[in-house]
């Protein structure tokens, strides 16, 4: 793993950015791969510091080598099809 930035705040301050792979490649030679790339986003608000939270987790465990790679977008899909269910009526 290693860290860079993706850019700035208005107020100037840098957005940092782990990367989880080979310290020497560059998005040009990941891309020549055809390696899939993945991009993980914690939270959006300031106040919302689960997401940051458990992607740092997440970070550490990868890095570390606890597991291979996997995404679980949901836990229970019974819950969300009821949820849209409720949302459109």
């Amino acid at each position: 793993m290693h860290l860079n930035t993706f850019g700035k705040t208005n107020e100037g301050r840098a957005l940092p950015l782990a990367v989880v792979g080979a310290p020497a490649a560059t998005p040009e030679a990941v891309r020549k791969t055809g390696k899939i790339r993945v991009y993980i986003q914690g939270n959006i608000h300031g106040g919302e510091v689960e997401g940051k939270e458990s992607a740092q987790v997440l970070l550490r465990e990868l890095a570390q080598g606890k597991h291979d790679e996997w995404l679980k977008p949901i836990a229970t899909l019974r819950g969300r099809e009821e949820q849209k269910a409720r949302s459109q009526t």
